[in-house]
C-alpha cells in the first residue's frame, strides 16, 4: 500500500516537515556555525512527558546511559553534553532528535 492510497504523498509529508522546521526557526547555517543546534530549535525540555523517551536512554547523550527512567534522580538529574544539542542537557530531558540506544 502506498501513501497515495491515503491521499498523502511523500512529497507532501516532506514539504510539511520542511515548513515546520522553518516555522520553528531552524536555520541550517546555525548548525554549521556552531556545530550543534540550540535546544529551543529542537523542542528540548528538561523533563520528558514520556518516561520511555529521555536523554539518558538516547544514542546522542554523552552522559551516563540508563535503560529505565526510574533509575534517574528527577530532583537532581545528571547534566551532560549531547552530540547534537548545544550546551548541557538533563538526563531526564527530551528533544526532537531523540534516538533510542541500539
Amino acid at each position: 500500500m502506498s501513501n497515495k492510497d491515503h491521499g498523502i504523498s511523500r512529497r507532501t509529508i516532506l514539504g510539511c516537515g520542511a515548513a515546520a522546521l522553518a516555522a520553528a526557526g531552524f536555520n541550517p547555517a546555525n548548525v554549521q556555525a556552531q556545530g550543534k543546534i540550540p535546544p529551543e530549535q529542537l523542542m528540548y525540555v528538561a523533563k520528558t512527558k514520556t518516561p520511555g523517551r529521555f536523554c539518558a536512554n538516547c544514542l546522542q547523550f554523552l552522559g551516563t546511559h540508563v535503560k529505565d527512567y526510574s533509575e534517574l534522580d528527577e530532583a537532581n538529574p545528571e547534566m551532560a553534553e549531547c552530540k547534537i544539542v548545544a550546551g548541557k542537557v538533563a538526563a531526564t530531558g527530551w528533544c526532537g532528535v531523540w534516538s533510542p540506544m541500539g
